[in-house]
């Protein structure tokens, strides 16, 4: 009985401890880079990522309604792994492609991401931050 008792105790105590506790950002869990030939920083673990404006859902939409596909290419699908920086400012740069379909599709798709409007920054300890970003595009066949 006594034993059931001070579990009893414990577990409160664990329970009422763990709701207790306030949320605080760690700033340890960013992840500082340096680009050496651009001479750039930039984070790939961030506190809060960068935000495209009105979220995922509408960068797919975006991408989607401005990728033109080249020239006799109807039939051709894959994926293109992009990557880039979303500045502290929001603005988006250092377009590189990772992997691609072929280069017309590769050239395509950083031509539609550098259209792309300023990001929501990313933020590290309260800071915006530039972060890395890769970004896939789904190319189907027409």
């Amino acid at each position: 009985m006594k034993f059931t008792f001070l579990t009893l105790c414990f577990l409160l105590f664990i329970i009422t401890f763990s709701f207790g506790q306030k949320a605080i950002e760690d700033t340890n869990l960013c992840k500082l880079y340096l680009d050496t030939l651009n001479n750039k920083e930039y984070y790939l673990i961030v506190n809060s990522d960068p935000v495209y404006p009105g979220g995922q859902g509408a960068m797919m939409q975006f991408i989607t309604s401005n990728f033109n596909y080249p020239n006799n290419e109807k039939k051709v699908a894959g994926r293109i792994i992009t990557e880039c920086i979303i500045n502290k400012d929001g603005t988006v740069s250092d377009f590189r492609t990772l992997r691609g379909i072929n280069e017309e599709f590769d050239s395509e798709a950083i031509r539609v991401l550098r259209m792309m409007p300023n990001w929501i920054p990313g933020k590290c300890g309260g800071q915006a931050v530039n972060v890395k970003m890769i970004i896939p595009i789904y190319v189907n066949k027409r």
